[in-house]
């Protein structure tokens, strides 16, 4: 059926009080009065509830705009922003506050589009000069290749040689040793 008019509304809302909350007996005046065929394309019991309930609750048969701001438009511009926003707003006041070294530390990229685009890979870049990992960075890397994450790599391919050393007698056992693994590693 094609998207529904006011009138298709007003006449759904008008005749369901009219006829003491009928749904079956609106399906039928409603093919009578568009004209759908016998076996055409009727209007389904929810969504003839749904009208009812939306004008019984708005008082109006359209749809209202929800209250607030409109959704923001994903334009070149808007991305930008944001992207910038992230990178100077929080990642760089994070580094500052955590007091990290950003000339001994190495970033890694999960190889988002959004990611890696030429803009956020110059900023990245400066923050952490010739120890970007990624795949437009200095250590190429490909992308979305989670069985090749550096992490999954090397952290815990440590990780499982180091809890799983002693036989562990419960599944505590290895959590803990991994808890403390990884304290000695950080």
């Amino acid at each position: 059926m094609a998207p529904w008019t006011r009138e298709h509304r007003v006449f759904v809302v008008e005749n369901y009080i009219k006829i003491c909350e009928s749904v079956i007996a609106v399906q039928r005046l409603f093919s009578k009065q568009f004209n759908v065929e016998r076996r055409g394309n009727i209007l389904d019991r929810n969504t003839i509830l749904r009208r009812v309930d939306a004008f019984r609750t708005t008082g109006s048969v359209m749809k209202k705009k929800p209250p607030g701001l409109p959704a923001s438009v994903r334009t070149p511009e808007n991305v930008e922003r944001v992207r910038f926003a992230v990178l100077n707003n929080f990642l760089l006041p994070e580094l500052r506050r955590r007091r990290v070294n950003n000339l001994q530390m190495w970033f890694q990229q999960d190889n988002s589009t959004a990611h890696t685009a030429r803009a956020s890979m110059q900023v990245v870049g400066g923050m952490f000069p010739q120890h970007v990992i990624s795949r437009f960075g200095d250590i190429p890397w490909p992308p979305r290749s989670p069985d090749l994450s550096v992490f999954d790599y090397f952290l815990w391919g440590y990780l499982k040689s180091k809890a799983c050393r002693n036989k562990p007698r419960n599944i505590q056992d290895p959590k803990d040793s991994i808890r403390q693994d990884i304290a000695t590693v950080g």
